[in-house]
């Protein structure tokens, strides 16, 4: 760079968000797995997003998990009656698929993952997140805080019936026996704070944004 020049900034553009997968596992255990799981296509993405579900007769907390062998973060969790989720990120995972590996605190049920391509984001790290306590079965909501065109995911766990989402867009509703999982994301162009997001019929929810 000659002296006295300013270096060139190339401004990004709005992310993009897209769920690539979802799915119930009926076989439980301390670790879960699940193979191939569909993760979208590398040219884009930053990260790859889990959204993860678990049942349980108790309680039990995600100790650690990898998606596409890549040790991933765990970004938050909120756990409810016999039931708990959490969301959890990987970046630099190669591939258009990946093995997902959840390694839980105790023996689980069931459980169920949504899984999720972000790209073209400002930062990797989520800017919101909200994982308030869970309970029974209930309408559960997340407040957030979206920058300009920040992008949000929220998930709930364990509703045995399918939910209905408020202030977001519903990606997958799956139900299993006592066993579901629901997945949400909201989009905002111009930025705002305190959406309340809400879905019925869950024993926990969390969510969180990133630009």
């Amino acid at each position: 760079m000659l002296p006295g020049l300013a270096p060139s900034v190339v401004a990004k553009g709005a992310p993009t968000i897209l769920n690539t997968h979802s799915v119930l596992l009926a076989s439980g255990g301390a670790t879960q797995t699940y193979n191939s799981v569909p993760i979208g296509t590398e040219n884009g993405r930053d990260l790859v997003v889990v959204h993860a579900t678990m049942a349980i007769s108790g309680s039990a907390t995600l100790l650690s998990a990898t998606i596409g062998g890549v040790a991933a973060s765990i970004l938050g969790q909120s756990g409810g009656t016999n039931a708990g989720v959490a969301l959890i990120q990987a970046e630099g995972v190669i591939g258009t698929t990946a093995t997902v590996v959840l390694n839980w605190s105790a023996n689980v049920a069931r459980g169920g993952i949504g899984v999720w391509n972000l790209g073209n984001l400002q930062s990797k790290t989520q800017r919101f997140l909200h994982n308030p306590a869970g309970g029974g079965i209930a309408t559960r909501s997340v407040t957030l805080d979206f920058l300009p065109h920040a992008v949000g995911v929220i998930g709930i766990g364990n509703n045995e019936s399918p939910s209905t989402w408020t202030n977001a867009t519903e990606a997958y509703d799956l139900q299993e026996l006592s066993n579901g999982i629901s997945g949400a994301y909201y989009v905002s162009p111009s930025g705002e704070t305190g959406r309340v997001i809400s879905a019925t019929n869950g024993r926990a929810i969390i969510g969180a944004t990133w630009r």
